[in-house]
């Protein structure tokens, strides 16, 4: 639905623009027909193109596709060296899955096995030692919070409530934890699945800001056994989470929590590379000019 709309108002774009602009940008908007952008968007979107991932072959091919068709309306470059093209970089992160592991120790003791028992959902935090005081969160996310948030900063918190959306996510986030420890019951087939599709090498923007809040995700099979030394019920917990009681913390007894991502003498939790890709730019030097 969101690509139909957007497909929409490109069509409708002439017809806007020629009512609101001097002549010479009305005659542009007139060479500007839904055949004409429907054929571009063909070459772009064509199966060829395999999706345009960044880095690639064919995203190098459609940027230089646009850059040519930039040149031939016979507009400004504004890339690099007064090229249509833009380079920048990005990085290559990867998990390595021998030198990250999780421990709890203080009570509870455990060693998780990454892959095996836990895994990390997304790669923007540096490699290193993270470590906090274990808390329990109950409660479900969708009910009102009724609890002192200062009482998750700087700790390791278990999520047993389902994480809905990214408004949930961003709701732990603001209650600044040192980490947060997603419980999850998929099985065996989704847990494998998912710990493959975050072992994957994944992109990221260098002069993006990485946080220092960590986010695994613990299977349950794994981590029950611990709350239970620790004394939490954790089946009662999410029964509680379901059936929408409002959220609370729970202390547990100070154990805690700590992930070492790159534990290993001579290796790092995460591979980086730098890629380039290309995009193209311009600057419009003639108002009757089109695009």
């Amino acid at each position: 639905m969101r690509h139909s709309f957007r497909v929409l108002s490109l069509l409708l774009l002439p017809s806007v623009l020629a009512a609101q602009s001097p002549a010479s940008v009305q005659r542009a908007v007139r060479s500007i027909t839904p055949d004409d952008i429907k054929r571009r968007i063909g070459i772009i979107a064509d199966d060829s193109m395999r999706g345009r991932d960044t880095p690639s072959p064919e995203l190098e091919m459609v940027a230089v596709y646009i850059a040519g068709e930039f040149r031939r309306f016979g507009l400004k470059p504004g890339g690099d060296n007064g090229s249509f093209l833009q380079r920048y970089s990005l990085d290559r992160v990867q998990f390595v899955a021998e030198s990250s592991t999780a421990f709890v120790h203080g009570g509870g003791d455990a060693t998780l096995v990454y892959g095996r028992d836990f895994a990390f959902t997304d790669n923007m935090f540096d490699s290193g030692d993270y470590a906090g005081e274990l808390v329990l969160l109950t409660g479900s996310m969708a009910a009102p919070t009724q609890m002192d948030t200062a009482a998750l900063a700087g700790k390791m918190v278990v999520v047993t409530a389902r994480v809905r959306n990214r408004a949930d996510r961003q709701r732990l986030f603001s209650w600044r934890p040192a980490g947060l420890i997603i419980m999850s019951s998929l099985s065996d087939s989704l847990w494998t699945m998912s710990v493959e599709r975050t072992n994957r090498a994944q992109l990221r923007d260098p002069s993006r800001k990485v946080g220092s809040l960590v986010v695994a995700t613990v299977r349950s099979a794994a981590l029950a056994p611990v709350l239970a030394r620790l004394g939490a019920d954790s089946t009662a917990v999410q029964q509680a989470a379901q059936a929408g009681a409002p959220l609370a913390v729970q202390a547990l007894g100070g154990a805690q929590f700590q992930c070492k991502p790159g534990s290993g003498p001579s290796t790092t939790a995460q591979r980086r590379t730098s890629w380039a890709s290309s995009r193209g730019v311009t600057r419009v030097s003639s108002a009757n000019t089109s695009c």
